[in-house]
């Protein structure tokens, strides 16, 4: 009779591997899948490389075992499961289900005694038994009949393996463990002797109680008081680590015999986990094509597919130029799909004509890969693309704004379960943007960007929509990018000779500050050396350590302010390092970022990057030069007014506290801003309990602070430590403002709760933001995902407000010659000649004024000058 093979698989060892192996895993909701993925692929090639009749999974229980009640310290070191990992069980037991494993579980018993109980069991009644694990306990039950699997090495162990790897037989491991202990269990054995000790006893003895009882001729005196004295503890030991065989269950064999799996089940839950390459394996006919990219160069292949792209009006595009900016670089070719199968690529000299067309084509649906670079660099061609367009980056982002980048073998292995040539080449990118710099084998890389765009433009599309979210993207986003690619192109011009005269300027000041700190100190050392100041702060000036890291005692913003109270070098270093990083990063590199063709400078502005929604920017970052610092504002003196044009500017007032009082509808808020009131001065009466009269400068300055502070979810610490003022009065402000502003504190735990319950929150426009540690069991983690929720509906939406104004004015000044150039947090700048400024200040504030319907005013204050630093 032909061999009965049973596989009995330990399913916590096995889910806990999974969750280590692969990290990171996620549905665009955030929800973590690397274990449930990982387990399935483990089951799966154990079923296809073993074959097994019979297979079933083991599981501890969920009540203390025996071993707990005998031996209370039993395991009592381990951490609770990562919350991660305890979230993916349900679907890991429902996916074992579909496959149709038994599921073996003993009340008051672990895994292991249910394995041993199974094991022996099928042994005797003739079965091959194959135990799937990583764990060594269970290697005592190893027989010529029962073997186990192990997963970490990829190898069988029989007696004789389990002999060569510890040096005593499998029914002797008991008896080993006994002495040498489990650090893993918690399990004692016998202090000061180890498994190579306890082997040579056993080898010499035959067993555990053979060894005690022979403790006084055991050689070593040390061995000799240890076994005598720990006697107990080894038998108590060996009883721990000892897996039951005899457990009351009930075992069908028949019901252990290996099903086909539940196919629509198991697609249904890939569905839903968004694991689709486990879809098709389980459903082999389901989209096979979308698996498969087939990359097609000869021109009559092409031209099938361009031809097929405008009979069902629909293509898909990803652009290949070269250099590093769409501003300094030329479009080299596409790479063309028009389904998810087949793509090809076109260079751009050779088919200029014929692309062209087809870009202009306005009856045409395009889903471009960086589309504002394409835009940038088409228009600089004097072509600008007609149809609708869609940028799968742009569509990941709105349906997962948290995500760490939206490269295009990121999204392929998130969305589709699909590895890209980008991940399998070695070519140059921008890992933030998916910019694609490639010098070798152009047609098989854009290609399949191409067709990766098609697919995830066919999935993304359809998660907008049933987000709700598919307006927002349509009549936002996709606009916004236009927006943007026109502001890139138009740039900002920079007198280059401002930033020389800072420059020389900069460099004596650092070079007096260096001469006063090494005075101060005593001597020369490196100031940007961290290592060396924590010795001159702390061991030279005996300076009161904050707080600590890795290397030392820190020396970060926040400790030198701190220490600045105390001694004047901590603030000397400060005004250092400001000054120094301000002519590293703006003072001495703009001039150098001056495009040589169009004497501007052209900020690279980006939609993708915040997890609020709020734009970035970069070569240069403009977002980060200091505002309320004369030295901030002398660098944007640099940023000039073009011939007879002037600098407009338009930013929002106060507009998160706005967007808070429409949000919350608190009715103190929302009187303060309906009748024009200084909101800080409001809240500063509140807080001090004083009239008018009484109101200083510093006590509105405090309650702007708070303000503030209550927006971005700041604790009683980190409010003490802005104001430097002790915890509990900063506590005593912040309570006095929720007691103030009811409505902003029912607001708050009403945004809470609904965060808890369905694990995200959104913007007055829709736009969401998954947060799942919102309900994590770690207090720090937690926290941080609270203030997330709370703060990102309050800036996201601000975020939507310039956003949707900012389309709303670039719609109303497409046919005058003012332009927007720049966008910096909740301002505007626009570079318009002398006649355009009144109509253009009129476009700009009804726009922006009304972008989005809140229940206070919107205020906007607009200034003008000839460089950025006058608008304010």
């Amino acid at each position: 009779m032909a061999s009965r093979r049973l596989f009995l698989i330990d399913a916590y060892s096995y889910m806990y591997r999974a969750f280590y192996a692969v990290r990171g895993l996620a549905t665009y909701k955030g929800f973590p899948t690397g274990a449930i993925y990982g387990f399935v692929n483990m089951l799966n090639k154990v079923i296809k490389e073993h074959k097994p009749d019979y297979l079933a999974l083991a599981l501890d229980s969920s009540v203390p075992t025996f071993r707990h009640q005998q031996y209370p310290e039993y395991k009592a070191h381990r951490d609770r499961m990562p919350e991660d990992l305890a979230k993916q069980i349900p679907y890991i037991i429902k996916i074992a289900q579909a496959y149709g494993l038994a599921m073996l579980e003993q009340p008051g018993a672990e895994a292991d005694d249910v394995i041993g109980t199974v094991a022996k069991s099928a042994e005797a009644a003739g079965y091959d038994v194959f135990i799937v694990t990583g764990d060594k306990d269970l290697w005592q039950l190893v027989t010529d009949k029962v073997r186990v699997l192990d997963t970490s090495k990829e190898r069988v162990f029989g007696p004789e393996e389990v002999e060569e790897w510890f040096q005593v037989p499998p029914e002797k491991l008991a008896d080993l463990f006994g002495i040498a202990g489990d650090a893993s269990d918690n399990i004692p054995g016998v202090p000061g002797l180890g498994k190579k000790s306890a082997a040579e006893l056993i080898s010499q003895f035959g067993d555990l109680e053979t060894v005690l009882d022979s403790a006084d001729v055991v050689k070593g005196q040390k061995r000799r008081e240890a076994l005598k004295q720990y006697a107990d503890s080894a038998r108590l030991s060996k009883e721990l680590f000892t897996i039951k065989v005899d457990l009351p269950l009930k075992i069908d064999f028949d019901e252990l015999r290996l099903k086909p799996p539940q196919a629509q089940v198991l697609a249904a839950i890939y569905d839903e986990l968004e694991f689709v390459s486990l879809k098709k394996e389980i459903l082999p006919g389901a989209d096979a094509a979308q698996y498969e990219c087939q990359v097609l160069n000869r021109r009559e292949e092409v031209e099938k597919i361009v031809n097929r792209a405008k009979k069902q009006a629909e293509v898909a595009l990803f652009p290949l130029f070269s250099g590093k900016e769409a501003m300094r670089g030329e479009l080299i070719g596409l790479g063309i799909a028009s389904d998810s199968q087949q793509a090809g690529y076109l260079s751009w000299l050779e088919n200029v004509r014929e692309l062209k067309g087809l870009l202009e084509d306005d009856q045409l649906t395009k889903y471009v890969w960086n589309l504002k670079d394409l835009l940038i660099l088409l228009s600089r061609q004097g072509i600008a693309p007609a149809g609708r367009t869609v940028d799968p980056a742009v569509a990941a982002y709105l349906l997962d704004p948290g995500q760490e980048n939206y490269t295009p073998e990121a999204l392929a292995s998130k969305y589709l379960d699909y590895r890209t040539v980008f991940a399998r080449k070695d070519l140059k990118r921008d890992s933030r943007e998916g910019l694609l710099m490639v010098e070798q084998r152009p047609a098989e890389v854009a290609g399949e960007a191409a067709q990766v765009s098609w697919r995830l433009a066919e999935s993304l599309l359809t998660k907008l929509d049933q987000e709700g979210l598919e307006n927002h993207f349509y009549q936002v986003e996709m606009p916004l990018t236009r927006v943007l690619a026109d502001m890139e192109l138009t740039g900002v011009e920079l007198d280059a000779r401002v930033l020389t005269h800072i420059s020389k300027e900069l460099a004596q000041e650092l070079e007096e500050l260096a001469e006063e700190i090494y005075a101060l100190a005593g001597e020369e050392f490196n100031i940007n050396s961290p290592k060396q100041l924590q010795t001159i702060l702390f061991d030279k000036l005996k300076l009161t350590p904050v707080s600590k890291t890795k290397t030392g005692y820190s020396t970060d913003v926040s400790v030198l302010e701190k220490l600045a109270r105390e001694h004047r070098l901590p603030g000397l270093i400060l005004d250092y390092r400001s000054k120094s990083k301000l002519k590293s990063t703006y003072v001495d590199v703009l001039p150098g970022l001056i495009n040589p063709l169009t004497g501007r400078i052209h900020s690279s502005f980006n939609q993708t990057v915040t997890a609020t929604g709020r734009l970035s920017s970069k070569n240069p970052n403009l977002q980060n030069i200091p505002v309320k610092t004369d030295l901030g504002r002398r660098i944007r003196e640099a940023f000039v007014a073009g011939r007879e044009c002037l600098l407009l500017s338009a930013d929002y007032s106060q507009i998160e506290l706005r967007v808070l009082a429409h949000l919350s509808q608190d009715s103190k808020l929302m009187e303060a801003f309906q009748k024009d009131e200084d909101v800080h001065a409001r809240t500063a009466l509140e807080l001090f309990g004083v009239n008018g009269q009484a109101l200083s400068a510093q006590m509105r300055a405090v309650a702007k602070t708070v303000n503030f502070a209550v927006i971005y979810g700041m604790s009683p610490y980190g409010l003490s430590q802005q104001l430097n003022i002790p915890g509990p009065a900063a506590k005593e402000y912040i309570d006095k403002y929720f007691q103030t502003y009811r409505g902003v504190k029912e607001f708050k735990d009403r945004l809470l709760n609904e965060a808890r319950a369905k694990g995200y929150v959104s913007t007055l426009t829709g736009r969401r933001r998954y947060l799942p540690d919102v309900n994590s069991a770690n207090k720090n983690i937690r926290a941080l995902a609270e203030r997330m929720a709370f703060n990102t509906p309050i800036q996201g939406t601000a975020a939507d407000m310039i956003k949707v104004a900012m389309v709303d004015i670039w719609k109303g000044i497409r046919d005058m010659e003012s332009r927007m150039i720049l966008s910096v947090h909740d301002e505007l700048i626009f570079e318009a000649p002398e006649p355009e400024v009144e109509p253009l200040k009129a476009i700009v504030r009804q726009a922006m004024e009304n972008a989005l319907p809140l229940t206070v005013p919107v205020k906007i204050n607009i200034s003008l000058g000839k460089n950025w630093g006058q608008v304010y």
